[in-house]
């Protein structure tokens, strides 16, 4: 298999779970934190497993330890995670839709975005 085919099955959903599930230690805490079954969580993890065809941390009866490929896994979903975050915020700094918002303009403070231009200029940016 190669490498790109490995990436174009990915779900993002489930590298998210992984996040989780790395930083409490545990699929019973993550599943808590999550609002999600324990079997649940579990099941989308193994698929994930399946799909890749790696383990991302060994289960031992004190929680899970991440692999080596599963700590590269946990980097990458946090990026991801910290992502849409900033999208979020940026959307509602901006109060546009994500359908309006522009492609590749920049959204925090004194970025150059519309916002901050206007904002040095004096005028307002609505």
């Amino acid at each position: 298999m190669l490498m790109q085919d490995l990436m174009l099955k990915i779900d993002p959903k489930k590298l998210l779970y992984l996040a989780t599930i790395i930083e409490h230690g545990s699929l019973k805490r993550a599943a808590r934190s999550l609002n999600a079954t324990q079997p649940a969580l579990s099941s989308s993890l193994s698929r994930l497993e399946s799909e890749l065809g790696i383990r991302p941390f060994e289960r031992t009866p004190k929680g899970v330890i991440p692999t080596d490929l599963g700590e590269i896994l946990h980097c990458h979903a946090r990026l991801i995670r910290d992502e849409i975050g900033l999208s979020e915020r940026a959307l509602q700094r901006m109060g546009r839709s994500p359908s309006r918002c522009p492609a590749g303009e920049p959204t925090e403070p004194g970025d150059g975005s519309h916002a901050s231009r206007a904002a040095k200029m004096g005028t307002s940016s609505s």
